[in-house]
């Protein structure tokens, strides 16, 4: 049986706080009394690792200047040369992460990936898919440098980086070292209301609600249009109801919904449009071992395009 090393990635561009943040995990553990840490990392920033701090708390570090050095093979013959206990990876966050292969015994416990809002909006503007492929494999999004009056305009990022991946945390780390949800969104629909009406532009945000507050929605009634999408795999008499939507580029359009029982048996095409007014309720999923939204249709009427099929959240 394969032995497993512990493995936990930190990524992100260059001055996001990276090594501060590996430095001040693994000082304010005892790990260092159970075993050796192996630092591997892709950049050497302002903040270094000192002799005296890999000593004192039981690690080895190794740079990596290129990417193709950073491969199975290498890390490899390094772990079986250092024999650690624990790895912390400093990933560059601009290496191709399509091309990062581990070997088979490092077991990725978490991938935390740190954003420098000093600098992220132009270089988000510029490199949005950069980003938004590291967000994908990100466990925890952590913002530094994000001042008060910057918080509403984090806020207008919510969109993009949920629907990339909804699973994530997303954390705003104060000048403390202090950590706080991230995205507090004001929902442009009132979920109190007797038939929640979601317009056109805010499907995303509804969307993206319904996995960050199942609680809120449970037996609710909504009232939007949607796309019909439908497929054989899916249960009978039912459809995908959702929205297209581009969070980076035009090669990025990806589609946004959730299974709509359609017990009323109206006959729709496929990709057609529809004014559906439907139950909410929440059902497991043996596909992705935990709940999902599951519709149920109240009423559906077939309607025109809408003047924006596809959701643009690049904006």
């Amino acid at each position: 049986m394969l032995n497993t090393i512990p493995t936990y990635v930190i990524s992100g561009f260059l001055e996001s706080g990276k090594t501060t943040f590996i430095k001040d995990t693994i000082a304010s553990d005892d790990f260092f009394k159970k075993g050796k840490t192996l630092i591997l990392s892709g950049e050497e920033g302002e903040v270094e690792y000192e002799s005296s701090f890999l000593k004192h708390y039981n690690c080895e570090v190794y740079y990596f200047d290129k990417q193709e050095d950073f491969n199975a093979l290498a890390l490899q013959k390094i772990v079986n040369d250092v024999k650690p206990q624990r790895i912390v990876i400093e990933l560059n966050g601009m290496w191709d992460l399509s091309l990062i292969e581990f070997p088979a015994n490092f077991k990725i416990y978490q991938f935390i990936n740190f954003i420098n809002y000093v600098s992220f909006p132009i270089y988000f503007a510029n490199m949005r898919q950069k980003y938004l492929d590291t967000i994908k494999q990100s466990d925890v999004v952590v913002f530094i440098n994000v001042k008060d009056e910057q918080l509403d305009e984090l806020d207008s990022y919510s969109s993009s980086f949920k629907l990339t991946n909804s699973a994530a945390q997303y954390m705003v780390m104060d000048e403390n070292g202090q950590l706080k949800d991230a995205f507090k969104v004001v929902l442009p629909f009132d979920i109190n209301a007797p038939i929640i009406k979601i317009k056109d532009d805010d499907y995303g945000i509804w969307y993206i609600d319904t996995f960050d507050h199942k609680e809120n929605y449970q037996d609710k009634i909504v009232d939007m249009n949607v796309m019909v999408v439908k497929s054989s795999k899916l249960p009978k008499d039912s459809f995908v109801a959702g929205r297209l939507a581009m969070t980076c580029c035009s090669n990025d359009i990806q589609l946004y919904g959730h299974l709509c029982l359609n017990n009323l048996k109206i006959k729709l095409p496929d990709r057609c449009f529809i004014h559906l007014v439907a139950k909410v309720s929440f059902e497991y999923s043996k596909q992705y071992d935990e709940e999902e939204c599951v519709l149920t249709a109240l009423s559906i009427e077939k309607i025109a395009p809408l003047s924006n099929p596809v959701l643009d959240l690049t904006k």
